[in-house]
């Protein structure tokens, strides 16, 4: 279920299974679209970076726009997931596949983006895998309320804390909003 939908040209290729002892992190995102925005490229580039710190990085999507020109010479490996729900029993048999990926390339860091990845992957992550997860969500507005409404998403089981670079975004939106911050 899980297809190598880009790989790196043959240069990269030798170099990265030079570094194929070294930690492994998936990137999952939700999609690639036609025009890739700020997160996707930012993904691309973490993963061409990573080697040079010391981590070997793929990259997990859920769709892929066809023909999409930055993936032709990708810096790792991109798997294509092909998931349209989060709550069929397809999504069901993809979290039992995912979670053999995980063990299968021996992924020690799951890095989500976006709301899909964040909520369906890291709790796939969490509850089947040892892999670590990074979550990247972002605020949408569920920090501004002491309770959060029934209809708002919980974050997933054994988020412990937010890190310090999102307690600082939060404190500058609740000063935006006068709000104080100690309800965050």
């Amino acid at each position: 279920m899980i297809e190598i939908a880009a790989s790196p040209s043959e240069p990269t290729r030798l170099a990265n299974a030079a570094h194929a002892d070294l930690p492994h992190v998936l990137l999952i995102l939700d999609e690639f679209p036609k025009a890739l925005g700020g997160a996707e490229v930012i993904a691309l580039r973490l993963a061409a970076l990573l080697p040079q710190y010391g981590f070997r990085a793929s990259i997990l999507s859920f769709h892929i726009y066809p023909n999409l020109a930055e993936l032709k010479s990708p810096p790792c490996n991109i798997y294509l997931l092909p998931i349209t729900r989060t709550y069929d029993l397809t999504a069901l048999r993809a979290a039992r596949e995912l979670a053999r990926f995980i063990k299968q390339q021996n992924v020690k860091i799951v890095n989500t983006f976006f709301e899909s990845s964040d909520l369906w992957a890291g709790f796939v992550t969490r509850t089947m895998t040892n892999a670590r997860l990074i979550w990247c969500r972002r605020d949408m507005g569920i920090q501004t309320q002491r309770r959060l409404p029934p209809h708002v998403p919980r974050p997933p089981c054994g988020l412990r804390r937010l890190q310090p670079g999102a307690q600082a975004l939060h404190r500058e939106r609740s000063h935006r909003r006068k709000t104080s911050p100690d309800h965050l």
